[in-house]
């Protein structure tokens, strides 16, 4: 999941950029996740020594979003809860619409 592009922008064909974990964008993370449509997130550490990736500490801290499902030595699985539905946009006072 794009961490620091739009989702549409991480969809295009070899959109590949430098570690984009050096400036994550949590908001930008979680609409990318909820345009995508994801029903569960596994998230894994970096490498043998298995570091941290910030979308860890993004699901553990927010029980709002995510449900703990299971986990091993480097991997976290999580459900996405579902999410609450858009605010309705006031109708304009002389058209309704």
């Amino acid at each position: 999941m794009p961490t620091e592009l739009t989702w549409a922008q991480g969809r295009e064909p070899f959109r590949l950029s430098p570690e984009a974990r050096r400036a994550p964008d949590h908001a930008r993370w979680l609409a990318n996740l909820r345009e995508s449509g994801a029903r569960y997130v596994v998230v894994s550490g970096i490498g043998d020594e298995c570091t941290p990736v910030p979308e860890q500490a993004w699901c553990r801290d927010d029980t709002s979003h995510f449900e703990f499902v299971a986990e091993d030595r480097c991997a976290t699985a999580w459900r996405v809860r579902d999410w609450p539905a858009a605010p309705a946009r006031p109708s304009h006072p002389e058209t309704g619409r």
